[in-house]
């Protein structure tokens, strides 16, 4: 095995090798569903050169980029839209906002977003 990632329920495996990964995937599927009493759901494993991009925490990882997925920055602009439309109620104050706000920043800076931010929070009435 070349190298893995694993973050909780989620886990990455990289080899040079399709047949290798496909034989380490057998043999995971085995030690779960003998060992712990779990599944791997069918819909969430994928044996894909790593070019292709590997969909992970809401971003789409490629070997020298990271982009945000198209559903988390429609969630992003949603929650933005939420929380501005709380704020212009009264029912979240100012520093609720800014907290709010800069947690979603801190999650997709992680990925190559300076672009999008500015375009995002830019159009903010609050932010801009």
């Amino acid at each position: 095995m070349k190298g893995y990632v694993r973050y909780m329920d989620d886990m990455l495996l990289f080899a040079a090798d399709k047949p290798y990964l496909h034989e380490t995937l057998a043999a995971l599927r085995e030690f779960l569903g003998q060992t712990l009493k779990l599944a791997l759901k069918p819909s969430s494993v994928r044996v894909a050169p790593v070019c292709q991009g590997i969909a992970f925490w809401g971003f789409q990882v490629f070997p020298y980029i990271v982009r945000l997925q198209h559903r988390t920055l429609h969630r992003l602009r949603r929650q933005v839209r939420q929380r501005e439309a709380a704020y212009a109620q009264g029912r979240l104050d100012a520093d609720g906002l800014t907290r709010s706000v800069a947690s979603m920043i801190g999650h997709v800076q992680h990925a190559n977003t300076l672009a999008l931010r500015r375009r995002v929070f830019g159009d903010s009435w609050r932010f801009g």
